[in-house]
């Protein structure tokens, strides 16, 4: 079944859900720039390098979840998390942080 694809309403809404908050670009910023070099970083690690509060990262990473631009990988006890790289939204975000110096 060939995948339908989004109007584009429904492609700003995705964009502005998932990059509504400086709180959210911070944690997209350390899943790019990911200075750890692991394949997917737990909360904990992402609230270490942002310096949010354990909730607004969670809050924050569910959001991403919801949009289709952040992975949820379960681990024994917990999750980690990583890009979804698949995402054309994705490579534009990364190429526009790199080329403004955000990492």
């Amino acid at each position: 079944m060939k995948r339908k694809e989004k109007s584009s309403k429904e492609s700003a809404a995705e964009i502005e859900e998932a990059l509504g908050s400086s709180g959210r670009i911070r944690v997209m910023k350390f899943l790019v720039k990911n200075p750890t070099s692991e394949p997917a970083l737990t909360v904990s690690r992402l609230k270490t390098l942002t310096g949010l509060r354990r909730g607004n990262v969670e809050k924050h990473l569910e959001t991403l979840v919801k949009s289709g631009w952040v992975e949820e990988i379960p681990i024994d006890g917990g999750k980690k998390y990583k890009l979804r790289m698949e995402k054309p939204e994705i490579a534009a975000l990364i190429r526009f942080f790199k080329e403004i110096g955000y990492v």
